[in-house]
């Protein structure tokens, strides 16, 4: 009797199931982002405040290459910021074309309030999933954090 070599189909190879994540991982970013929240900022600058934050002091044109702006609607956003005392502009002392851009006090504590209602939000929504779908989720984050390094590394 012959044997006969069965292989399966992993899921790098099915593109269905590359489909379905993306699927998955763009709704829940949306809806994340669309979440109302503490403070009267677009989803945009929202955004742009929490890099802001999370960098310390940032370059215009390393905001808009992270965020995926072209620097003029940057400088509207930062614009939005500055008039909210959430973030300040301060030109090179070296390079005076170049602008770094850092939070206010102000700008960090919004940030925080914002990450924590956004985490509360999370919180609500996995306590109405079984504890099993809970254990299945958690064990899942280290394998979404490497794809997430890897389409860093790998944009295109």
């Amino acid at each position: 009797m012959a044997t006969i070599h069965v292989v399966p189909m992993t899921p790098s190879s099915d593109p269905e199931f590359a489909n379905q994540l993306r699927v998955i991982i763009s709704r829940l970013g949306r809806r994340l982002r669309a979440a109302k929240v503490t403070g009267d900022l677009s989803p945009t600058e929202r955004d742009a405040l929490i890099v802001i934050v999370g960098r310390g002091q940032i370059r215009l044109g390393e905001l808009a290459a992270i965020e995926g702006l072209n620097p003029t609607m940057v400088s509207r956003i930062v614009g939005k910021l500055e008039a909210q005392d959430l973030a300040t502009r301060v030109q090179d002392p070296i390079d005076r074309r170049v602008v770094h851009l850092s939070a206010t006090d102000g700008g960090r504590a919004l940030q925080a309030t914002i990450r924590h209602e956004l985490t509360l939000r999370i919180e609500h929504a996995l306590a109405e999933l079984t504890p099993a779908k809970q254990v299945t989720l958690k064990a899942a984050l280290p394998v979404l954090d490497e794809m997430s390094q890897l389409l860093n590394e790998h944009p295109r």
